[in-house]
């Protein structure tokens, strides 16, 4: 189960003669799986816990967008049933409440300003430490 989380970004800075083209794609990368591990990490409150395998089967990958020289950052969530429990309610008896549904959505709609401002952030710290 994995989902999806699109921004752009697009800045108008005049980079310092040190801050080459690969730097600045390093940086975008280093942005990005920062994001990525951050969702991963709000995402995990919302999932329900009953044996822990759910919560413990989250990651980020990293892959190729077929076709262009961009990459994409996913989170996922690798149990049989993570897709059903992301898309329907559930009543959990066992834990006390309805729900956790969407857990993978509720953080982005939640944070979404906030992981904007965690990539310019993210990048700028790189561009600033790895300046050649």
């Amino acid at each position: 189960m994995a989902n999806d989380g699109i921004f752009t970004v697009n800045w108008d800075i005049n980079f310092d003669v040190k801050v080459t083209k690969k730097n600045v794609l390093d940086a975008v990368l280093f942005a990005s799986r920062t994001v990525a591990e951050r969702w991963l990490s709000d995402s995990k409150d919302y999932v329900p816990v009953l044996t822990g395998a759910l919560k413990d089967s989250g990651y980020v990958a990293r892959a190729k967008i077929a076709g262009s020289a961009a990459v994409r950052f996913s989170v996922f969530y690798n149990t049989r049933y993570a897709e059903k429990q992301h898309e329907e309610e559930f009543n959990h008896p066992s834990l006390g409440y309805f729900g956790a549904a969407r857990y993978l959505t509720k953080p982005l709609e939640a944070n979404r300003k906030f992981y904007q401002e965690l990539f310019a952030l993210a990048m700028k710290r790189y561009l600033e430490r790895n300046q050649t």
